[in-house]
Order: structure tokens, then C-alpha cells, then sequence
């Protein structure tokens, strides 16, 4: 959405003469700082944690498992910074269901704290 039309007019013709491309796309709500710590903190960190991989390689094999796509010719795995917050929580869903079914660890919501190997009690945030 233009906010400022006279604005965008007249960066525009500022234009005039040089080559220019313009890219239009939906805007994707950045995700907040709770979402990233919860991700981060929590999900990544239990699951690392109950499986013995460092946080890193716990976030990268839930990228390569959730994340990855395929087309006729090539295969990659998306980057979770390129997700909407919409996609991301839908990430953060697959990975709580497929935790519980697969492995038998409960990954608590964001609302809810959490009780670490140790016995101590965390607040998500």
C-alpha cells in the first residue's frame, strides 16, 4: 500500500533516465523477538538438549526436515528468516506434533513454562 502517493510520484520521476526494477510482494509481518526466543529457546533447546546435538545442528536438522522443497529440477531447504509469521508458527506446530509423536518429548506452547531436565522450572520468555 502507497502511503504517501505525491511521495512515491516524485521518487519516481527521480528515476527518469535509469534503469530501475520494481518488485512487488506481499508484506510478511517480521516476526517478534518472543517468537525467535521461543523458537530458540525453547524448542531448539529441548530438542538439542534431549537428543545431544548442539543448538545449531538441532536448528538445521529441523530446517532440513520441515523446510525443504523440491521442484522439477532442484531440491533446497528455506531459511526460517524468510518465513511469514503465519508460516513460522507453522513450523513451530509440526515440530511440536512430530516431537510428541516421534520422539515422546512435549515442546510447551509459548504461554506455557517449562520444566527442564534438572527439575528447574523456565518461563518461556
Amino acid at each position: 500500500m502507497i502511503t504517501n502517493r505525491e511521495k512515491f510520484l516524485e521518487e519516481i520521476q527521480g528515476l527518469e533516465g535509469k534503469r530501475i526494477t520494481v518488485t512487488i510482494e506481499k508484506y510478511k509481518k517480521p516476526r517478534s523477538n518472543e517468537e525467535n526466543r521461543y523458537y530458540r529457546g525453547v524448542i531448539v533447546k529441548i530438542l538439542a538438549d534431549e537428543l545431544g546435538y548442539s543448538h545449531e545442528e538441532m536448528h538445521e536438522i529441523l530446517k532440513e526436515k520441515f523446510l525443504k522443497v523440491h521442484d522439477d529440477k532442484f531440491t533446497w531447504t528455506q531459511s526460517t528468516a524468510k518465513l511469514s509469521t503465519v508460516e513460522f508458527e507453522d513450523l513451530c506446530k509440526k515440530v511440536r506434533m512430530w516431537a510428541s509423536a516421534e520422539l515422546q518429548i512435549y515442546i510447551p506452547l509459548p504461554n506455557e513454562a517449562y520444566m527442564d531436565r534438572s527439575g528447574d522450572l523456565h518461563n518461556i520468555y
